[in-house]
């Protein structure tokens, strides 16, 4: 969502001042219904949290800045759960020592709860994060050194469990299992852990359908690692391979 709104904006920059004005706020009206709508709850919240706990009035700041502890979040390896545990989380999140909100936070973190991960990381950030782009960076890894990780520590953790992945993934007797695991480790390589923003046009991404049917193949990246494939070839295959686990599932329990 946040990199739709940067796109939004890139073409919005391009107006005249008047109607980039008018334009400019039409958007952020229509960004913020984006926080109130129950069909996205999960990312409205982690909108809310950002904004609320930096106080800031900027919509589309406050996505950038959610959009980057997201990624941070989604990358976060297993490998690292005890660093955090380590940290003073009552201080950050300005309770007594072994109140009961933290052992719950702490109980989160062990569990791997990436939501109470992002909370936590999000109470640690000072509150000049979202004052511009230096800030929000240095922000963030200000929170990160308060609960002992580094984005370095975090992009190297991160890349180590993906490969792993990506070795269990590249045995698959499935094809479009092996594509799409080169492709998933190609896309990780390629994008920044704090960029708020996606280059699609450098990433691997299959073709996609068009109302009509049409299979096209929008981003024209010759370097994507699925350039060659089509839909039909990767869904056929992953469709007949998700009715094998639905029979085996009903097996089970029957």
């Amino acid at each position: 969502m946040a990199n739709e709104m940067i796109t939004r904006l890139s073409l919005i920059s391009e107006l005249d001042e008047a109607d980039k004005l008018v334009e400019n706020g039409l958007y952020q009206r229509e960004s913020l219904s984006f926080i109130y709508n129950q069909n996205i709850t999960e990312y409205s919240v982690c909108v809310h949290i950002v904004a609320n706990h930096l106080l800031c009035k900027d919509i589309f700041v406050a996505f950038q800045i959610c959009s980057i502890i997201t990624r941070l979040v989604l990358n976060f390896s297993g490998a690292l759960i005890e660093n955090v545990l380590a940290s003073e989380i009552h201080d950050i999140l300005g309770i007594p020592k072994n109140h009961e909100f933290e052992k719950r936070v702490r109980s989160g973190i062990r569990g791997r709860d990436l939501g109470i991960l992002y909370f936590l990381i999000c109470s640690a950030l000072p509150k000049n994060t979202a004052d511009d782009p230096k800030t929000m960076i240095a922000g963030i890894r200000l929170a990160l050194e308060k609960i002992n990780l580094s984005l370095e520590l975090l992009r190297e953790e991160a890349r180590k469990e993906i490969e792993s992945i990506a070795n269990d993934l590249g045995s698959s007797k499935l094809k479009a299992i092996r594509l799409l695991s080169i492709a998933g480790f190609d896309n990780f390589s390629k994008i920044p852990l704090t960029t708020s923003g996606l280059n699609v046009s450098n990433l691997s991404l299959p073709r996609v359908y068009l109302g009509d049917g049409t299979e096209v193949d929008i981003f024209r990246n010759d370097n994507s690692q699925l350039k060659d494939v089509g839909i039909e070839e990767i869904f056929d295959e992953l469709y007949a391979g998700q009715k094998w686990v639905e029979r085996f599932s009903e097996a089970c329990t029957a």
